[in-house]
C-alpha cells in the first residue's frame, strides 16, 4: 500500500523542467530534432508538461507531442 501511495504522490507532483527534458531524452528524442523543438514549445503551455509526465507509454508521449 505504501508503494502505491508513493507512486501516486510522485505522479501528482509538478514535474520540473529538468524532469520533463530527461523524459524526452529517455524517450530517444534528440535535442536537434523538430520533435524536441515542438516539445519545448508545447511545454510552455500551462499543464502540458504535467500531462506529458502522466502518460505511461513512450509511443503515446511522442504522439502527444506531435498531435498538439
Amino acid at each position: 500500500m505504501a508503494d502505491i501511495s508513493d507512486s501516486i504522490r510522485a505522479r501528482s507532483a509538478k514535474p520540473t523542467e529538468a524532469e520533463v527534458m530527461q523524459m524526452l531524452h529517455d524517450d530517444g528524442v534528440s535535442q536537434k530534432s523538430e520533435l524536441f523543438l515542438m516539445a519545448c514549445d508545447l511545454f510552455q503551455k500551462r499543464g502540458c508538461h504535467e500531462q506529458y509526465k502522466n502518460i505511461d507509454d513512450r509511443e503515446d508521449r511522442i504522439t502527444y507531442i506531435s498531435w498538439i
